[in-house]
């Protein structure tokens, strides 16, 4: 049975409690948790697509697909209306930008209850989630098949060349509004960063940036993502391919997912159940069963490899592809770094207490650098960590009121 990163990267948070071998807690978990294929009905929120989710709960929605410079084709999500909305004029857009191995749907799995994009629409904004290329709602392309090794040869740095000017292009052609507002998520929130980086045509078409714990540097870590992707790298890489029979650095992995059941197996010490204690301690088990139907996403080996790299440098770059390949692709030996300095529009950086994945000396290091912070803040709550953004159960709450008094402050 073929596996995806994402249950390396779930296990991993065991490894920082022992000295074992990230591959041998792997195995270990592996033989107490049945992998099998997805099957048509994940329950409910997977039979369901974007229109129909939000529809359930009174939201009208619209899907939009945009094609890229390099014949990517994408599928924008737009939540038009809310019921608890009493205004006929929407806000200025905001773009939802997801995060490494995650999808637009990932900002409605808990449900209005606990979600930004739910909040923002009721609060009047006309609110926007893309999907970058690769995941299963854009994986088509003018000339290619999501088969081929080709497809596959991308990293976070295309998303930010040619994914994230096409989306903001589309927002800004179908609202008729002259700027929009970004908020991302991790590699969602670096993808910008890298963007507006290299791009000052498209940072005058922003209003604000609000960065949740956006993975930029990570030289920093002491966590179990710096062993993940650096210490036991190649034994990782290695179990990788034998398991995913990938052949090449820019092939992507099959669309196979984690059996969908957690719902059912919380209470049997399954990798489930450590699934929920340590990073979903507030989600409940419906919403896993959702999550598990959504994710995770395809994972670019050429992706993995930009990660590895990332962990041991302190620089936020480009993928380093070896000297020779490099030139060809840069025209220099090594990576271009992404100058944030470079950076005018308006960053909002919001962390939480537990540094799962981005430490807070990584987050000071990007504040440092940036031109135009705004606000640099913490989400009081001790158990908030990297992906509490999205699957918090207290959203509403405490994340969407510091959001919305950004926005309010500094949205165009």
């Amino acid at each position: 049975m073929e596996i995806k990163l994402l249950v390396a990267v779930l296990i991993a948070a065991h490894v920082e409690m022992c000295e074992c071998s990230l591959v041998k807690v792997v195995e270990s978990y592996m033989k107490r948790f049945t992998f099998d294929e997805l099957e048509s009905a994940v329950g409910e929120c997977d039979s369901l697509d974007f229109t129909q989710r939000t529809g359930k709960y009174g939201y009208a929605s619209e899907e939009h697909t945009v094609t890229t410079q390099d014949g990517y084709i994408l599928k924008l999500f737009r939540i038009v209306s809310s019921e608890k909305c009493d205004s006929d004029k929407r806000n200025v857009p905001v773009l939802l930008l997801h995060g490494f191995m995650n999808n637009g749907m990932t900002w409605l799995a808990v449900g209005p209850q606990s979600s930004v994009a739910y909040a923002l629409s009721d609060a009047c904004y006309d609110v926007w989630l893309c999907n970058f290329r690769g995941t299963r709602f854009s994986r088509e392309h003018a000339s290619m098949e999501p088969t081929s090794e080709d497809y596959w040869d991308f990293t976070m740095d295309e998303e930010a060349k040619y994914d994230l000017p096409a989306f903001i292009d589309k927002v800004l052609e179908t609202s008729g509004s002259e700027k929009v507002n970004i908020i991302g998520t991790s590699q969602g929130a670096a993808s910008y960063l890298a963007m507006a980086s290299t791009n000052d045509k498209y940072q005058d078409k922003v209003g604000v940036g609000i960065m949740l714990e956006p993975a930029a540097y990570l030289y920093a870590n002491r966590n179990m993502m710096k062993k993940l992707f650096v210490e036991d790298y190649q034994e990782l890489y290695n179990m990788l391919l034998g398991m995913s029979k990938v052949t090449s650095d820019n092939d992507g992995f099959p669309d196979n997912v984690l059996a969908p059941r957690c719902s059912e197996q919380l209470e049997h010490g399954t990798l489930c159940a450590f699934i929920y204690q340590y990073l979903f301690k507030s989600a409940p088990p419906d919403v896993l069963n959702c999550l598990f139907g959504d994710l995770p996403e395809p994972l670019t080996l050429l992706s993995l490899k930009r990660y590895a790299q990332h962990f041991q440098k302190r620089t936020f770059q480009m993928v380093d592809l070896g000297p020779t390949k490099n030139q060809q692709k840069y025209g220099s030996a090594s990576p271009p770094e992404y100058d944030v300095t470079k950076i005018t529009t308006p960053i909002s950086i919001v962390y939480g207490s537990l540094h799962l994945t981005v430490s807070k000396d990584n987050l000071f290091s990007l504040k440092k650098r940036l031109k135009n912070v705004v606000s640099f803040q913490k989400v009081e709550d001790p158990t908030w960590n990297h992906l509490s953004f999205l699957f918090a159960l207290n959203i509403n709450d405490i994340l969407v009121p510091m959001i919305e008094d950004t926005l309010t402050k500094y949205s165009d």
